[in-house]
């Protein structure tokens, strides 16, 4: 199997999907599904592509870009050489059902008794039919994969998807939750979103599989759970021989000022944040990295989080060190390839750092501790190092830069990866395509 990088007969669908907002808008308005079935055929970006074998079946399949959702397909989906890969900007589909509503909405509150609301809906089924059925001339697709079941401008296209036999497939990118975030997303799923109408649904771990169950928000038996397929990666990572000679380095992951709280779901009424715990964590690293040249620091930020960066380059000036590197573009598995050290609060790639074997600290203190943020703290239990101050942090990173990494890892931090993220075994990528290929194959039969 071939994964494309930039080549030529790429440069068409980049441009298209780089200038999707033109032709999509002008098309949708004078109502030409026929026209946009054929651009948007152009605009597919061949991911990769699996070499023909006789009497083996390859499907075409179709994901809709997301960050994190994009290293699940890369580090699990890919290496199981079972399909041909396409990826288009999920902006695509947001331009077309935006036309027809009648007022803007978010992913938990497009569910609506609402006259007006209920006839854009049947509007935006019947564009996308026509528009599915003439995609066939162009292009035959079996599957198309999403990150998440609430996407807004994904839901006519689900269960338009499906009902002509072309699976619909949301990887449930989002199963990893602190205690009280998971009360609260099944409740506002409840309210906000319909039932899911699409083929299938992929999750992590059995908990998202209960409160989506719970939740009225999936059937039973459209639920498979699978595990973190891009936690493959950093369990060979962890068992590979790498042991090129480099300085000592520590990978943070920005300590998030939003991570489980409230504010993800009510971004204007809920004033909450982490702002203590993040400036005191940072300030601590800078300070860290003065003091010891010789060791680099790279904080790494998601690019939702890109406004918070901005803030630490205007609050800590010229306090920050050069030995202390800030990035988004660099991926995660080449950061923490290159580590000794992982310092996480509250952060899903936590789970990453316990596979990959790196010892990993935890802070714990300012909000942490605060009556009023109490459940909204992920328990990573005894897999990590849980310092109380920001002095504790500065002693455990010295202490840790000095230890080896371990590559067979304790029963318990086993049984917290299967709890939470579902692999480890590291096989998790291989269970995900197994049963996509069985959702299609049944799908197309």
């Amino acid at each position: 199997m071939k994964i494309f990088n930039f080549k030529l007969y790429n440069l068409i669908p980049i441009i298209l999907q780089r200038f999707s907002k033109f032709w999509v808008t002008f098309l949708v308005k004078r109502n030409k599904p026929k026209l946009l079935a054929k651009i948007f055929a152009l605009s597919l970006y061949e991911y990769s592509r699996v070499e023909k074998k006789k009497n083996i079946k390859i499907f075409n399949v179709i994901f809709l870009n997301k960050s994190i959702f994009y290293d699940d397909i890369k580090q699990g989906l890919v290496p199981q050489n079972l399909f041909n890969l396409y990826y288009v900007e999920r902006n695509f589909f947001k331009l077309i059902v935006n036309h027809f509503l009648p007022y803007t909405v978010v992913d938990n509150s497009y569910k609506s008794e609402k006259n007006e609301m209920k006839l854009a809906k049947k509007k935006i089924s019947n564009f996308l039919s026509v528009f599915i059925d003439h995609l066939d001339d162009y292009f035959k697709v079996d599957g198309v994969l999403t990150g998440n079941i609430v996407y807004w401008a994904e839901q006519e296209l689900a269960e338009c998807l499906d009902k002509k036999n072309i699976s619909f497939i949301a990887c449930q990118k989002e199963s990893i939750q602190a205690p009280e975030l998971y009360k609260e997303i099944i409740n506002v799923r409840t309210k906000g979103n319909e039932p899911f109408k699409g083929t299938a649904v992929l999750t992590y771990n059995k908990k998202t599989a209960v409160q989506l169950v719970k939740g009225k928000m999936v059937d039973q038996k459209k639920i498979h759970i699978v595990g973190m397929p891009r936690l493959d990666s950093y369990h060979r990572l962890r068992m590979s021989n790498n042991t090129k000679r480099r300085k000592k380095r520590i990978l943070c992951l920005l300590i998030s000022l939003v991570s489980q709280l409230p504010c993800l779901i009510y971004p204007f009424t809920d004033k909450r944040r982490w702002s203590d715990i993040a400036n005191l964590t940072h300030k601590s690293l800078f300070e860290f990295a003065h003091k010891n040249p010789n060791i680099e620091i790279v904080i790494k930020y998601k690019p939702s989080d890109r406004w918070q960066i901005d803030i630490i380059y205007k609050k800590f000036k010229d306090r920050i060190p050069p030995n202390v590197r800030i990035t988004m573009t660099e991926s995660l598995l080449s950061l923490m390839e290159n580590s000794d050290v992982v310092v996480g609060h509250n952060s899903s790639a936590m789970f990453e750092a316990i596979a990959c074997g790196k010892k990993c600290i935890v802070p714990h203190y300012a909000e942490a501790l605060r009556k009023e943020f109490k459940g909204r703290l992920i328990d990573f239990k005894n897999a990590v190092v849980m310092v109380s101050s920001p002095d504790e942090l500065k002693l455990k990173l010295t202490q840790c830069l000095n230890e080896k990494m371990n590559k067979i890892l304790s029963n318990s931090k086993l049984l917290l990866l299967d709890e939470w993220v579902g692999n480890a075994d590291g096989l998790s990528g291989k269970r995900m395509a197994n049963k996509i290929f069985d959702i299609i194959e049944q799908k197309t039969n």
